[in-house]
């Protein structure tokens, strides 16, 4: 009965994506939207109004064998997104969003459909002419190129870059007891790979506050955290003394020319969470050991193209250890509009890591892993559309069967 119910959620899927893809020319009209109904407020002297937004996004998953990414099942499975915006303008100084969303988990399952609050968060602009905002509440994290565009709809993939989305063998619940131990998890790879942490994962909803500002083309940010790029999704609440030994990020972006924008960005914060306390060294807490990681960012886009990379550079202090664990990942992609509304993408990634002293030889602590995604897409109209993509990973050593298929369709309203 099990598998039958998700062969027949996968057909329901691929049929609501042809139904969706048929009765309309690209971006000819459009789905109804809560502001075409009217729904909102605005004060009488317009200084005061209230907006509701939404977007739904029904995605078809088709895994392998083996789920190293942070897709936790191996079986076909339908998992649907609702997410629900209030956005609140109070004059010039004073902006606020809440977002509630409903979904089968921050990574895509066949678990049960959960609700939360996803967002929620006020921004002070004090100087709006100085281009100046604080932020304080629960948002995104603000590191990496991946966080202004995930669940966009320009973004031409449905699942996000390597760095984002693949398992190392760090793992923040379970500490080594020396440094050939640690080595001899990548022997254990398929056992331990899901209880390991990604350099980001996916785009974290930590709480924390904000400072931004941009003069010219230059923009900037500082932020402070409950939670560190790696953690999960478990980890971001305000629980505990989170705030009390935060994560810190700093980023900046540059537009050098109007098709050309730099970014860097460097974040560090403490990692380990539910541990046995036992296992650290003696007079040392969670607290005390961190991850750092630096990124670049590089975009550039003329006419129907689109091309982007991004490089990271990923320290981990890891108890017990002599060495530090060290991760290098970088992909480049590409994105080109055929027409109106139809697009084909594909993105090449790749995650190496460094060696650590082993007696008299040195050995990688992780096996070197590389993806490339491909990836197409229709705007039936101006607010629904549809995409695929296909994920093809090869991993040195250990090569689990772990490639991926998905199917999407979006509608925003």
């Amino acid at each position: 009965m099990r598998q039958y119910v998700r062969k027949r959620d996968v057909a329901l899927a691929l049929t609501l994506l042809c139904v969706a893809a048929g009765p309309a020319a690209a971006q000819d009209g459009g789905l109804p939207t809560l502001a075409g109904r009217g729904v909102g407020w605005i004060s009488s002297s317009g200084a005061w109004q209230v907006d509701f937004s939404g977007q739904l996004d029904i995605e078809t998953y088709v895994p392998q064998d083996s789920p190293p990414w942070l897709i936790p099942t191996v079986d076909p499975f339908v998992a649907g997104r609702l997410r629900l915006f209030t956005d609140i303008f109070a004059g010039d100084h004073v902006y606020a969003l809440v977002e509630l969303r409903a979904d089968r988990g921050e990574a895509p399952t066949d678990a049960s459909v959960e609700a939360r609050l996803e967002q929620a968060f006020v921004r002070l602009m004090p100087w709006p002419r100085a281009s100046v905002q604080l932020q304080a509440g629960k948002f995104a994290l603000p590191f990496g190129g991946y966080a202004r565009r995930h669940h966009a709809i320009d973004d031409p993939f449905i699942r996000p870059p390597l760095a984002y989305d693949y398992r190392t063998l760090v793992a923040p619940a379970t500490v080594p007891r020396g440094q050939t131990g640690f080595l001899g998890w990548k022997n254990e790879a398929p056992e331990r790979r899901p209880e390991g942490a990604p350099p980001v994962w996916n785009v974290p909803y930590p709480w924390g506050g904000m400072l931004s500002a941009s003069v010219g083309p230059l923009a900037m940010r500082a932020a402070l955290a409950s939670a560190a790029a790696s953690s999960a999704s478990e980890e971001w609440g305000l629980d505990g003394d989170r705030l009390q030994s935060p994560s810190f990020t700093l980023g900046a972006d540059y537009q050098l020319v109007p098709e050309l924008r730099l970014g860097l960005a460097w974040t560090r914060g403490p990692y380990l969470a539910d541990i046995e306390t036992g296992n650290l060294p003696q007079g040392t807490s969670e607290s005390d050991f961190v991850q750092e990681m630096l990124s670049a960012e590089a975009v550039f886009e003329r006419g129907r193209t689109t091309v982007r990379g991004e490089v990271f550079l990923d320290r981990w202090e890891v108890p017990n250890l002599d060495d530090d664990p060290v991760d290098v990942a970088w992909y480049a992609e590409t994105r080109y509009d055929l027409t109106a509304g139809l697009f084909v993408a594909a993105r090449w990634n790749e995650m190496r890591f460094n060696d650590l002293p082993l007696g008299d030889t040195k050995e990688a602590w992780d096996h070197d892993v590389r993806r490339i995604q491909i990836g197409a897409g229709y705007r039936i109209v101006q607010n629904s559309g549809v995409r695929a993509e296909y994920a093809l990973s090869r991993t040195d050593g250990i090569d689990p069967r772990d490639d991926l298929f998905a199917l999407q369709w979006w509608w925003q309203f």
